[in-house]
């Protein structure tokens, strides 16, 4: 009897250091984890989602490096109604006589965003006005000798198309140089705009753009899209 005892007491003795085994086994990482209900990647952390920002609009790149290009030229003719209304009734409150007589497109500086330098002419104050910051400058020229710059039919879509063609080197990513912008204004005897062979009485885009370093004096008849150059 005290023989088959032992034998149960060790039998038992066996079958809980088995039981204990297991249990730590499974508790040091034996048994498979539950995967996680959610992925845990997201778009700040780039983890594994995929298309977050599918349909975003990507955002306005003009004037990203504070220089133009002459891809952006096209967009600028929805852009132009608002900025010329502005500045005319800016224009007007300075004087009831004021009369646009130059416009430069160029980029603000150290923001990325365009600026309509719009400037206009009073007979009464014989004096010149920037439409975009309010500045004065009185006239060294009868102001009344100079003409209304027609600007209804001008586009930037065309000069845009006329550039490209003008060289084959120009590129929608050609940059136009900061100095000249995009200038128009009316060639006269008044006003001369543009090189001695530009035909007077038409409007021009003086623009400069820049290949491999060098920079292209260009005016570009707004009408006809011929290019003037000086020297040439």
């Amino acid at each position: 009897m005290g023989r088959r005892w032992r034998s149960r007491r060790d039998v038992a003795r066996a079958l809980a250091v088995v039981l204990i085994l297991s249990v730590g086994f499974t508790a040091c990482g034996g048994a498979t984890e539950t995967p996680p209900a959610e992925p845990t990647g997201s778009p700040t952390t780039g983890g594994e989602i995929t298309g977050a920002f599918r349909g975003t609009p990507q955002p306005d790149r003009r004037c990203d490096r504070g220089r133009l290009t002459i891809g952006d030229l096209p967009a600028m003719d929805a852009l132009r109604q608002d900025a010329l209304q502005d500045a005319t009734e800016r224009a007007r409150q300075w004087q009831e006589d004021a009369k646009l007589v130059a416009l430069k497109v160029e980029c603000a500086v150290l923001e990325t965003d365009i600026r309509w330098a719009a400037t206009y002419a009073s007979v009464d104050a014989q004096s010149y006005f920037r439409g975009d910051t309010g500045e004065t400058e009185p006239a060294e020229t009868d102001v009344a000798l100079l003409s209304t710059l027609p600007v209804e039919d001008v586009r930037f879509a065309d000069l845009h198309a006329w550039l490209l063609d003008a060289d084959p080197a120009f590129r929608d990513d050609s940059e136009l140089s900061p100095v000249s912008g995009v200038a128009i204004r009316l060639n006269t005897a008044a006003s001369p705009f543009g090189p001695p062979d530009a035909p007077r009485g038409a409007v021009y885009f003086h623009v400069g753009v820049i290949q491999d370093g060098i920079t292209q004096d260009l005016f570009v008849s707004a009408s006809t899209g011929t290019v003037y150059r000086y020297g040439a």
